[in-house]
């Protein structure tokens, strides 16, 4: 069985694209790099930690576990950032 490519999806806020819409949460400080996030993403995505070091993943499976990875992170923060206004509003009332 082949499996068709996927085709290019989009997350949006408000009708903006997420990644262009900017969130203000709480700003921690923490900057990751690329092999941290690689690693992450294939925890995340529950592929073999092994295989991912060997190379025995294809790119675009790889790539396709790192767009999703931040994907997820950036809803993340947009639901909390979404939260905490919604809270700080009704205290307000």
């Amino acid at each position: 069985m082949c499996r068709r490519k996927s085709p290019h999806f989009s997350t949006l806020r408000h009708g903006i694209p997420i990644i262009d819409h900017p969130a203000e949460g709480l700003e921690t400080g923490i900057i990751t790099q690329l092999p941290y996030e690689e690693l992450e993403a294939c925890v995340e995505a529950n592929m073999d930690l092994s295989k991912w070091l060997d190379c025995e993943y294809t790119n675009e499976k790889k790539v396709t576990a790192v767009a999703l990875y931040r994907m997820r992170r950036i809803v993340k923060q947009h639901t909390a950032d979404a939260e905490s206004k919604a809270i700080k509003n009704k205290s307000k009332d």
